[in-house]
């Protein structure tokens, strides 16, 4: 490769890299109002006293899952962790609030200074993760036998939820939950959205690349991530945001949050009919954020997600059971492959690998296996990954500069032919074939 060529290189490779910081710096997102159909506000009406309906002769109640008290009540919390992470729980929704990461500090550059911030998944959202978007009844919590914790409420239409959440390895966290009608007659419940979390941005990190909703219907994977939310024109100019994603479908097999290294996946038992994720305003960078990077100065955005399930009725004195799987943890592509393999669910998309998927998974085994045979850091892996590739493809390196070369000496007997066959260009093709033939140069090699 001449210098012109590694020249354009290195500009395309600049390019590539401020392109994302670029577009943010000339045209920030623009903030939106709140939709009016925000999780947070799906409220399903009651019914007064929760009385039963009268419409139907089997006198189906009305499902009404909102609380009677108009003030919140004081939030309680739980705990549960183990080598890998500390998971808080939250009596408000009666899910997981937020998900610190042991392994991974919040900010790398700051960790050799002693800091000693987490890396966290879910903060400052709006709903914890598997909470009930219309379900405003306070939880209690109470630890179970298996090391687990359980919260319980009683919905204004007399259905009892129990939720109970275990952990497990490789940073997955089961869940099941029962929702028992304990009266003499069929309840209705209303179509439900339960909570996937929030994805945030690492640190003060804007770069819409990242950060929105990764979602898997069985045969492929579907995001909409905060470039989508932005909606630019051609990529680049400025358009009208997006406050809403909603993804019709009959199968959703798993969706979650994610951010540039983490991923919050929920892969329920009973796939989903739809998924949903609505844009809005984080809290400003804090005084460490800005520590790391005094630039900040645009307003992170969140996305909160959801799946949703249709109406159905719980006939009297039964339960309706549902089970989640979540995991909370890093894009790690040989955890995720192995969760993938074990549940064929083919998780391991939410590393989003591109379009050249296979050569980047490729390199990124390479990369580990030689990481975790020799203990080298990554950097290293890196050089020598690149010195092994050079080793390799130099005999077809060599062999196309050295016919780079020839094709260049032989340029003007070329010019030449081209002058003189310039009027018939059948004739100058093949006095050209001649030629090569001749000088035994192939026009290709040096491709």
């Amino acid at each position: 490769m001449d210098k012109k060529s590694i020249g354009v290189v290195a500009v395309c490779m600049l390019v590539l890299f401020l392109w994302g910081p670029l577009v943010n710096k000339i045209w920030p997102p623009i903030k939106v109002a709140e939709s009016a159909g925000a999780i947070t506000d799906s409220v399903t009406p009651a019914l007064p006293d929760a009385t039963p309906a009268p419409a139907s002769k089997d006198r189906t109640v009305a499902s009404a899952i909102t609380t009677a008290a108009s003030a919140p009540a004081t939030e309680e919390l739980s705990y549960l962790e183990n080598e890998l992470f500390k998971l808080t729980f939250s009596s408000r929704g009666g899910g997981i609030k937020l998900i610190e990461l042991k392994h991974y500090p919040r900010h790398v550059t700051r960790k050799a200074r002693g800091d000693t911030t987490l890396a966290t998944l879910n903060e400052n959202a709006r709903l914890p993760v598997l909470a009930i978007a219309s379900d405003h009844n306070p939880y209690t919590w109470q630890t179970t036998t298996n090391g687990g914790v359980r919260a319980t409420a009683r919905w204004a239409n007399g259905v009892i939820v129990t939720k109970d959440f275990a952990l497990g390895s490789n940073y997955l966290v089961t869940a099941r939950i029962r929702l028992t009608n304990p009266s003499d007659q069929p309840v209705v419940l209303p179509e439900l959205e339960w909570s996937l979390g929030t994805s945030t941005p690492m640190g003060t990190s804007v770069d819409g690349q990242f950060t929105g909703l990764d979602w898997f219907n069985g045969e492929k994977m579907q995001s909409a991530t905060e470039m989508w939310f932005q909606n630019l024109y051609l990529g680049w100019f400025p358009g009208t945001p997006k406050s809403e994603y909603v993804a019709g479908a009959t199968n959703v097999v798993w969706a979650g949050v994610k951010n540039q290294f983490f991923s919050l996946v929920t892969l329920p038992d009973e796939p989903a009919v739809r998924v949903v994720a609505r844009r809005f305003d984080l809290p400003a960078p804090s005084a460490a954020d800005l520590e790391v990077n005094p630039k900040q100065t645009l307003t992170p955005m969140g996305h909160q997600a959801a799946l949703v399930y249709g109406s159905r009725s719980i006939p009297a004195g039964e339960s309706v059971v549902r089970q989640f799987t979540v995991y909370a943890g890093p894009k790690e592509y040989n955890t995720l492959s192995r969760i993938a393999f074990d549940r064929k669910n083919q998780l391991d998309l939410v590393m989003n690998f591109g379009f050249f998927g296979f050569f980047a998974k490729a390199l990124l085994l390479a990369m580990n296996s030689l990481h975790g045979t020799t203990g080298m850091a990554y950097g290293l892996t890196i050089v020598v990954i690149t010195l092994i590739i050079k080793g390799v493809f130099w005999p077809l390196t060599t062999a196309s500069t050295k016919s780079m070369k020839r094709m260049a000496k032989l340029q003007p007997q070329i010019k030449e032919l081209q002058e003189k066959y310039k009027d018939d260009p059948q004739k100058l093709q093949r006095k050209m074939l001649e030629f090569w033939k001749e000088k035994k140069v192939n026009p290709m090699g040096s491709c």
